[in-house]
């Protein structure tokens, strides 16, 4: 049974958060957490909730814009701060939880600890990795056109083994050999 305060010491409040959205917040005393579903004040949140301590502390069913629901220890975590032990755990907008593995088409982003649909400037897509790199994997070239790692560059482009992109120009002392796409010595 979960410890609750009377109801005496419940102060319900509203708090403008932009001016579209209003919500309304329990404040409870310290070391006690505002149950948004039983209108309560309770040390644990309740089964299928998440803490949320953002203007004050509070279970919540789904986590406030911007923070990222953990299932392991049911903390909504704030922006990319997903944790990264004992396994690295990634935001998910789509879901608005940490994940350790992004959804189909969106690449995990070590540099913001979010999942991406488009890798940050500098960084491509692997496939093979689920993850942005700088350098993709053997047998792949960076894709300035997809911002992808290719195993095929696109039509017009050859796979420069020298610089491991995709090039319309073959560096010097190679050419563009149209049948194989790749630049040739």
């Amino acid at each position: 049974m979960r410890d609750t305060l009377p109801s005496q010491h419940i102060r319900i409040h509203q708090s403008q958060l932009s001016s579209l959205y209003c919500f309304i917040y329990i404040a409870c005393l310290s070391g006690y957490w505002g149950d948004s579903i039983e209108w309560n004040c309770v040390s644990t949140c309740p089964a299928n909730t998440y803490y949320a301590n953002v203007t004050v502390p509070l279970c919540v069913t789904k986590c406030p814009s911007n923070y990222y629901a953990y299932p392991v220890d049911r903390i909504c975590y704030n922006g990319g701060s997903c944790p990264t032990t004992p396994v690295v755990y990634y935001a998910d907008d789509t879901t608005s939880k940490c994940v350790a593995s992004c959804p189909s088409t969106y690449y995990k982003d070590s540099t913001t600890g979010r999942c991406l649909r488009f890798c940050s400037v500098g960084f491509y897509a692997s496939m093979a990795s689920g993850s942005c790199v700088s350098i993709c994997p053997q047998g792949s070239f960076r894709s300035n056109t997809t911002r992808t790692c290719v195993s095929q560059c696109s039509i017009g482009e050859y796979a420069d083994s020298a610089t491991k992109n995709c090039t319309k120009l073959c560096t010097s002392g190679t050419f563009g050999d149209s049948v194989k796409g790749t630049c040739a010595s």
